[in-house]
This record gives C-alpha cells, structure tokens and sequence, in this order.
C-alpha cells in the first residue's frame, strides 16, 4: 500500500472510539510506518529534484531574492494537495507586506508537484515552490538555503498556513508584528504553549536579528528525522525553542494560556475567541477540520466568521 493512504488508515483507526486497546500499539506502528515512509519518499523526491535544478527551491511568481534582501520578511510555508497556493495564505502574505514585512510564500507539494503562480499576486509577495519533506519547518529551511541574505535581516518573521485571515482589521497584524519588535525579545511567538514543555508556538515566529545565530541557523539547516507528527513537534517546535533558550536567547509571547485565566497545559492557539478579542486576526485551520474534535468550533468559527466579519471560511 502506498505511504499516504497507510499513514490515513492508521490515523482514521486511531481516532475510532472502538478499538480495543490491545490493538492500539499496532496501529501506532502503522501509523509510524506510514509517515516515515512518506517522508523518505519526499526527501528522495526533493533531492532528485535538486539535482536537476541545483537550488532549494523554484521560483513560481515574483522576486523572492529581492524581498530575502530586505531588512524585514515574512517567509509562509503553505501546503496543498492542488496545484493552487490557497487563497487564504496569499491574502496572509498581502497583508504581511502591507504591514512592512514582504513575503516569501514557500509551497510545498508532494513529491515536488507543480505550482501555480496565483492568478493575482500582492504587491511585496513571491511564491517558490519545493517538496515536502520535514513539513514547515523544511519549508523554511529550504528558504533559508535558497536566500542566505536572510539570516543578516533585522526581522524575520516566520509562518505557516495553519492560521486562517487576516479576519477584520488588517492593522492588527502591523501592531503585532510591531509589539514583537518592541518586545525585546530575540524571539517573540504569538503564543507560548506549556505542553511537552514550555516553548513558542511555531506558528508565529518572529525572529529580530537572531535568525542568523549559528545554533539557530544550524538547528534549520540540520533537521533530523522524525518518527510521526508528535515527534516532528517535539523535535522541531519544543526543540527550537529549548535550543534558544539553552544559547541565551530571550524568548517573548503575546498570549498564552493564562492570559484568558486557563491552566496551563490548555492550548491557547484553540482560543479562537479570545485570540480575535485579544487582537490576533486570525483562526487555527485545525478548528475548521472535520475531525469530530472540533465539529462545535467549526460550526462556531463559521458564524462568527459570518457575522462578524462578512466572510465564509467554509
């Protein structure tokens, strides 16, 4: 059975309330199975493709070498199964550039698929395209590889499309990103999570004149491989954060979760009410998901959506 269709059955499995206990361990091994499988078949797949290029990445639309230049950048990694960059992260990277902050959407596809430049590009945005392999954060490896430059900026900001907006007013992201340059802090994430251990979350990471530190350049250019997705978030998200923590980097948030008066181990980035009260413009994609987790949020983000700020997210 192929990679991908292996890893879903494990996973579909796993969520099932009737599966006997005895069983689970095996369905985590094949779930295991499946992701270490696939992304063996996208590094093979992304090293083939460099060896007909000889670059990290291909460019699709606009000057990513010339925004890489620039003493502030946004660099977004974004996923799809279609050929099209989602609409909702290049309407994210306008606004990143509208708030200062140029931006380099990286699209990954599986086994390095063709891109398609989108049909209306923002001002201040470029689009190259890679694999897959090692996810986001390879995504912004592979940037770091193809724009060295990048590491010598001033503010970085590092993303990925698992936030869904701006929703309502876009100059809440010029004011974020403007706290988080404020802030003093080498790194300043949006939110701090507690689980596992006590990290930025990586969605939203905002590097100011640390990028380019050689632990912090190093751990990006050096991803190890991973087990599953829980172990890639140990090893690259909690990992990230404790390695800059251990070098004497000062790390800096805007929310976690007792800013809303929740214990600790609870997730803030699930605070999708607080978040937008707060000033964050945007929603967790997970929470619009159809895994039976989230069927209330979702159905709950959709009408405020609606009501709040005119728009469908469905």
């Amino acid at each position: 059975m192929p990679p991908a269709p292996l890893r879903r059955l494990g996973e579909a499995a796993l969520r099932s309330k009737d599966v006997d206990r005895l069983l689970r361990p095996a369905l985590v091994r094949v779930r295991a199975a499946g992701w270490q499988a696939t992304q063996m078949a996208e590094t093979a797949a992304e090293a083939a493709r460099r060896r007909r290029t000889g670059s990290a990445v291909t460019t699709v639309a606009g000057d990513a070498a010339l925004i890489a230049a620039g003493e502030r950048v946004a660099v977004l990694a974004e996923f799809s199964r279609g050929a099209e960059v989602r609409p909702w992260a290049v309407r994210m990277a306008g606004a990143l550039a509208a708030a200062g902050y140029p931006c380099i959407i990286v699209a990954a596809r599986s086994r390095a698929a063709r891109v398609e430049a989108p049909a209306e590009l923002p001002a201040g945005v470029a689009v190259v395209s890679r694999g897959n392999a090692r996810l986001d954060f390879g995504s912004w490896a592979a940037a770091l590889e193809a724009f060295p430059t990048l590491l010598e900026a001033r503010h970085v900001l590092l993303t990925n499309d698992s936030i869904i907006g701006p929703l309502g007013d876009e100059g809440q992201v010029a004011a974020l990103l403007s706290r988080g340059e404020a802030s003093g802090a080498d790194v300043f994430g949006a939110t701090r999570g507690l689980t596992g251990s006590d990290h930025l979350q990586s969605f939203w990471l905002q590097f100011n004149g640390s990028l380019g530190h050689p632990a912090v350049a190093g751990f990006l250019a050096d991803l190890p491989a991973t087990t599953d997705r829980s172990d890639l978030n140990v090893r690259y998200e909690i990992g990230l954060s404790t390695l800059m923590r251990e070098q004497g980097l000062t790390l800096g948030w805007a929310w976690d979760a007792s800013s809303f008066g929740l214990p600790p181990h609870y997730n803030p980035s699930l605070c999708w009410r607080d978040l937008l009260a707060a000033g964050f413009p945007f929603v967790k994609r997970k929470l619009l998901s159809d895994h039976p987790r989230f069927r209330e949020a979702r159905r709950e983000v959709l009408e405020h959506a609606r009501a709040h700020f005119g728009v469908d997210l469905a």
